[in-house]
């Protein structure tokens, strides 16, 4: 598999289960749960779960913390992973919402689309993507998810006073060092 499709595994099989409540025995693909000074060396969250998945073309990242979860990987696949990210929500979720699409606030050569799951149960799930442009430079050539558990009604909760806020860019966390994670 690749990165991308490794991605929107862990997002539309293994993420998106947990907040509907689901049990998840493990995640959907193979991975590592990363410890002590590998998890700080990527950025993991302290009180989180961080985990890696390694592909023939790099390593996925999954950090899960609190209500939300932020997955990432470097260049890759990034171009196709939005399509293939797409179409495991439309299959999985098919009434998954894309809100909009926006140019990316602090790297011209990424944008951001936000998506609302409704998963039952006033439970839903709101995702930010942040991926690159055709063409975009290596720099500029990774992809993020910000998945956020939300309930319906709640005062964070897009459409619970209005219309949905614009989307948060997603930025993977800053390395401590560069070993080779990106």
């Amino acid at each position: 598999m690749s990165p991308g499709e490794v991605a929107a595994r862990v997002i539309v099989d293994f993420c998106l289960p947990m907040i509907q409540g689901k049990r998840v025995a493990h995640a959907p693909v193979l991975g590592r749960q990363l410890e002590g000074e590998e998890k700080a060396e990527i950025g993991g969250s302290a009180d989180g779960v961080t985990m890696v998945f390694d592909t023939l073309q790099g390593s996925v990242f999954c950090d899960l913390a609190d209500a939300r979860a932020l997955i990432w990987y470097r260049e890759a696949d990034s171009e196709a992973a939005p399509g293939l990210l797409d179409a495991a929500l439309k299959r999985a979720y098919p009434a998954a919402k894309q809100l909009e699409e926006v140019p990316h606030p602090q790297q011209r050569a990424m944008r951001v689309r936000a998506y609302e799951v409704d998963l039952g149960d006033g439970k839903l799930s709101r995702l930010e993507v942040g991926f690159p442009l055709p063409g975009a430079p290596p720099q500029d050539r990774g992809f993020v998810v910000r998945v956020n558990a939300l309930l319906r009604g709640a005062a964070a909760s897009p459409g619970a006073a209005g219309p949905a806020a614009p989307p948060e860019a997603p930025t993977p966390p800053e390395p401590k060092k560069k070993k080779g994670w990106f």
